[in-house]
């Protein structure tokens, strides 16, 4: 069985997308990787297919790597809302049983995969059936991408709470800076959460992701800098 991830976010919008492409990046080196978007809204129509911004994302971030991992992304939903609710504006219903074992399926023959959630943990697919179901079912290590901000200690303690509840153990905590600090405040708060997190959360803190102003999704070089510093974790 191919070794890997499910990474999840504390909130949408918190760079889960950024943090697996870079994951990516590095996997490629090591092995033969399948990157997994189970579910992705949002998508526009280009060409008679739907586009998925994430798996967009990460070509765009893989495209000077050799051999380049495969990309799988089986459900790809217009409204830019919850998976549920996407789905059933399309008229759609996801069956969660039966999109465990189609990933599970592909992801023989792999050294590593990596599966990336839509918005949080308990984001709904199914009538109650949610993230955090699928990341059980697929039984793969939980990765906790959150935003550097003030709230992200709430927000993270209530994730792993979550994590645990469901019988599972988090692989650690990456805190992802979406933007600048304005202020010496702002740079003591973030140092805080860092300490708070590991030491209420009982969890290790991966990696910190750099605010990069201007990022640029084809840009090799600050796709280096986004992945030199997962290099604990791959």
């Amino acid at each position: 069985m191919a070794k890997g991830f499910f990474v999840t976010g504390t909130d949408t919008g918190v760079g889960k997308s950024m943090v697996t492409a870079a994951l990516l990046r590095r996997l490629a080196r090591r092995g033969r990787v399948l990157g997994v978007k189970p579910v992705q809204t949002g998508c526009e129509r280009r060409g008679g297919e739907w586009c998925a911004p994430d798996p967009e994302l990460w070509k765009r971030a893989l495209a000077d790597v050799t051999p380049t991992p495969d990309l799988f992304c089986p459900w790809r939903l217009e409204a830019p809302c919850s998976p549920h609710l996407a789905a059933r504006l399309q008229g759609v219903e996801i069956d969660v049983a039966v999109l465990t074992d189609d990933i599970r399926q592909r992801r023989d023959g792999y050294d590593f995969v990596l599966v990336e959630g839509a918005g949080g943990l308990l984001v709904p697919i199914q009538g109650d059936k949610t993230m955090l179901d699928l990341a059980g079912r697929l039984g793969l290590p939980v990765l906790l991408v959150a935003d550097n901000r003030l709230g992200v200690i709430n927000h993270t303690l209530l994730s792993l709470a979550a994590i645990r509840g469901a019988g599972l153990e988090p692989a650690g905590v990456i805190l992802n800076n979406t933007a600048a600090a304005q202020e010496p405040l702002e740079e003591a708060i973030r140092r805080d959460n860092r300490e708070t997190i590991r030491s209420l959360g009982k969890v290790a803190i991966l990696a910190e992701m750099p605010y990069i102003p201007n990022f640029l999704p084809d840009n090799r070089k600050q796709w280096e800098i986004l992945e030199n510093c997962l290099k604990i974790i791959a």
